[in-house]
Parts: structure tokens; sequence; C-alpha cells
């Protein structure tokens, strides 16, 4: 009998996890994702124009600091609000 070594793997049965990856996989796909993150943070807070993210139930759950400039608002003020 043989034994095969594997990386540790993750056992999690969620339809959006990756479970099965190995952990040199998962850690690769984790640093694409907080690359990811950090490049629309900076295209975000840098924006010219007023970014606004709305839920579906017309919240505003953040906007960008360029929201202080143009509407005299601030972004602790409007976050939360609908």
């Amino acid at each position: 009998m043989t034994e095969k070594k594997l990386d540790s793997i993750s056992i999690v049965e969620r339809k959006d996890s990756y479970a099965g990856l190995g952990c040199a996989e998962r850690k690769n796909i984790n640093e694409r994702l907080a690359d990811s993150e950090r490049k629309y943070r900076l295209a975000f807070e840098a924006a010219a124009s007023i970014i606004t993210l709305v839920d579906s139930e017309g919240i505003i759950q953040e906007c960008n600091f360029r929201v202080e400039e143009l509407t005299g608002y601030s972004v602790s003020e409007l976050e939360g609000k609908g």
C-alpha cells in the first residue's frame, strides 16, 4: 500500500468556498483577492466623482470622500441613510 501525502485540505461543504484546494492555492487566491481589494479601494477613494454604494433597500452602505467636497455632507452623515 502506498501512502500519498497531500497539502492540507479544507473540508468545507459550502458552494462559495474553495474547499479541496491546497494551502498554496488558497494562499495565492487570498493574495490576489487582497491585491484586488487594494486596487478597488484606491480607485474608490481617488475618484473625481461621487461614488455611492446603495443596498437593495436604498440604504447607503458606503460612499467616497468626494461626497463631502461636492455636497457638504460628511460620509458619516450619509452612510446608513436611505
